[in-house]
């Protein structure tokens, strides 16, 4: 018998389908709800299964699929920080990473295209789609913020980390400059 190959290529399937699942439920309920339910049952049930998908996506794959973590911590004061958490991105899976952007843009834009739709069309719809709209675009913002501050992080890591190297060993920044310099007597001489 030949192997079937897997049809998820990233290293975390199992997250992958939790990221997608809940997702798909709540899009599949929002379109078919009202074939057979009532449109409050419908509305419940779609803010559940976004509800649950925020949930998955902030607390679990986002950590396992990007090494992302991210909150919104509300201080004594009233004012609110956003804090941002992120694990070795050479860990991260390529595959696993577009998968996890891809479907959570998709999804926040589907949301978006709904909205409009529900303003020109049924507006009994719109506290529903504004609510997944709400729920989808708080973890996309919230990942992108996180994602920018992480890159940003890590920069930042690998400027200290060279200003030290440099720092700590003189000569190696003397033998730097010098080749530097033969370099560019080499190149000087070969014009002439």
């Amino acid at each position: 018998n030949a192997q079937r190959e897997p049809r998820y290529k990233g290293k975390h399937p199992v997250a992958g389908f939790f990221h997608i699942l809940f997702k798909a439920l709540g899009l599949l309920l929002y379109f078919t709800g009202e074939w057979w339910a009532s449109y409050i049952t419908v509305f419940v049930m779609v803010v559940l299964t976004c509800a649950f998908d925020f949930w998955t996506v902030k607390n679990v794959t986002g950590r396992v699929m990007v090494a992302l973590r991210w909150w919104n911590d509300i201080k004594e004061d009233g004012t609110n920080e956003w804090v941002f958490e992120s694990g070795d991105p050479n860990q991260v899976d390529a595959f696993d990473s577009r998968f996890f952007w891809w479907t959570q843009m998709v999804y926040t834009g589907l949301w978006g295209l709904f909205l409009v739709t529900a303003v020109l069309g049924s507006w009994s719809h719109i506290p529903l789609v504004g609510i997944a709209l709400a729920l989808a675009s708080a973890n996309t913002i919230g990942y992108v913020k996180c994602s920018k501050d992480a890159k940003k992080r890590v920069s930042e890591w690998i400027t200290r980390e060279a200003v030290g190297v440099v720092s700590r060993n003189p000569e190696f920044m003397a033998q730097a400059a010098m080749g530097a310099l033969n370099n560019a007597a080499q190149v000087a001489g070969m014009a002439r």
